[in-house]
């Protein structure tokens, strides 16, 4: 499981270092990540009957990507 929650972030975090530019500041970073949670509130704010487990999975995997992109971006690595 957590190899494949792996893949699946690394392949977002690709397309989206190859769809965007680089993230400037933690403004724009909180910007983009907030964006992603609200997102993931959209769905976790509808009938648990109705959610789509994928779509969560997919958006939790984005907010990641933000995360992963804000460190990398704002040369936040150890």
């Amino acid at each position: 499981m957590m190899s494949e929650f792996l893949q699946d972030l690394v392949t977002e975090w690709d397309t989206a270092e190859s769809l965007w530019p680089p993230i400037n500041s933690h403004h724009e970073g909180y910007a983009i990540l907030l964006e992603e949670v609200e997102e993931y509130w959209e769905i976790v704010r509808q009938k648990e009957s109705q959610r789509d487990p994928q779509a969560m999975y997919k958006e939790l995997v984005q907010i990641a990507a933000v995360a992963w992109r804000i460190i990398h971006n704002l040369g936040l690595q150890k």
